[in-house]
């Protein structure tokens, strides 16, 4: 029975509880910390104070569950939306082993909308993945026969950027930590224990040890990607970062940046094809959001979510509800944060490039009422139209209407 990567994170976070409680019963004192984790989904999405692993202002937005968290059996007020719970969350994890099976990009930063808002709750957390794995490759990108060879699958570099950035913002650490190192993870909740057993300077040093080592190991990893990020994001063809950002007034924005994708409304559920199973496929909300929480995040400006794909209509269509209620809590956490917000093609000036304008329009009606992908030559031709949509911004040639 192949295990799925959930229940490897769920087993893994049960495997150091044991290894901890043992190893604490040897030196005669009872592990303080216990563990909240569930083999159901349902589980997680329960809200904090209710059980789950949740933490979220607003009980109809599940967004934001963990997979798995250390507690105290201790009062504890949610510094945020002031519930009250009788548990106390030392360290929250959300895991993946994703980087086993080809989730190299954007796909990983699903996973920091799930941790975004604790380091605001003075809470712990850690993104578990392996820092490096290796997974079988098609090669219909290497013009190879599939499958004929191993590709190596790594923490996302912007990723681990951000997270170090919304540790420093908050004075609360969100680590990223390799989920093959097992003993990192080990030593990091003994210690957490041993200060709750007996809070002295001794275990207080032996925590900021531990948390030091990961966030060191973290910046190693990004050092040379940190000092070349804003200007290989300004003259490189991907990411569709736009750091320069002129708004109506010709004047390049001293508080907004964008992110630039090419997803149609489907992203957030919003699909008028008949196949049942279309609007789960689809579901790319948690990326979107977490393509936009990185990018402010490490720029500490507000962000767009440049979408040319759709138009007021499709927006309207989110706004009414209309999307998979799954899908929808993202989209939701976009429009409702005053820190993040979305663009259409309707909030461009194209000037008088009618042509690009229209090409997205053309590329738009041939996408957004079909289950499938577009076409590979209308795929292509997007990418295209999305990076002079980049350079026009840059060049002033384009504006934002705000």
């Amino acid at each position: 029975m192949a295990f799925g990567s959930d229940f490897r994170v769920k087993y893994l976070m049960r495997d150091v509880q044991r290894i901890v409680t043992k190893r604490l019963s040897e030196e005669g004192v009872e592990n303080p910390l216990r563990l909240r984790v569930f083999d159901e989904d349902a589980g997680d999405n329960m809200l904090w104070d209710k059980g789950g692993l949740t933490f979220t202002t607003d009980e109809d937005n599940d967004a934001g569950s963990g997979d798995g968290a250390w507690y105290v059996e201790e009062n504890w007020i949610d510094l945020i939306s002031k519930k009250k719970s009788k548990f106390k969350p030392i360290l929250v994890i959300e895991g993946t082993f994703g980087t086993e099976t080809g989730n190299v990009g954007d796909a990983q930063k699903t996973k920091l909308s799930h941790i975004f808002e604790l380091p605001q709750r003075k809470i712990l957390s850690a993104i578990l993945m392996p820092k490096l794995a290796e997974y079988y490759s098609s090669g219909k990108n290497q013009n190879k026969l599939p499958p004929t060879f191993v590709v190596n699958g790594r923490w996302m570099k912007s990723m681990v950027m951000a997270s170090i950035s919304l540790s420093q913002k908050w004075n609360c650490e969100t680590m990223l930590i390799d989920a093959y190192n097992k003993q990192q993870l080990e030593e990091l909740v003994y210690s957490l224990a041993k200060q709750q057993i007996q809070n002295n300077e001794t275990n207080q040093e032996y925590k900021k040890k531990q948390i030091h080592e990961i966030m060191c190991e973290m910046s190693l990893f990004v050092d040379q990607y940190a000092k070349d990020f804003f200007e290989k994001s300004r003259r490189s063809n991907y990411p569709l970062s736009v750091l320069d950002l002129p708004m109506k007034d010709g004047k390049i924005s001293s508080t907004w940046v964008a992110k630039i994708h090419s997803d149609d409304v489907k992203a957030f559920g919003v699909t008028t094809g008949k196949n049942p199973k279309a609007k789960s496929r689809h579901r790319n909300g948690h990326r979107l959001l977490g393509n936009a929480q990185e990018l402010m995040q490490i720029t500490g400006k507000n962000t767009f979510l440049l979408l040319p794909r759709w138009d007021k209509i499709d927006l309207k269509k989110l706004h009414d509800n209309q999307g998979d209620s799954k899908s929808q809590k993202e989209f939701t956490n976009l429009v409702d944060n005053p820190s993040l917000d979305i663009l259409t093609m309707d909030d461009i000036d194209f000037g008088n490039d009618t042509e690009l304008r229209d090409e997205f329009k053309r590329i738009r009606k041939i996408g957004i009422d079909l289950d499938a992908k577009l076409p590979g030559k209308d795929s292509d031709k997007l990418k295209e139209c999305c990076l002079k949509l980049k350079w026009g911004l840059y060049s002033k040639k384009f504006k934002i209407n705000r």
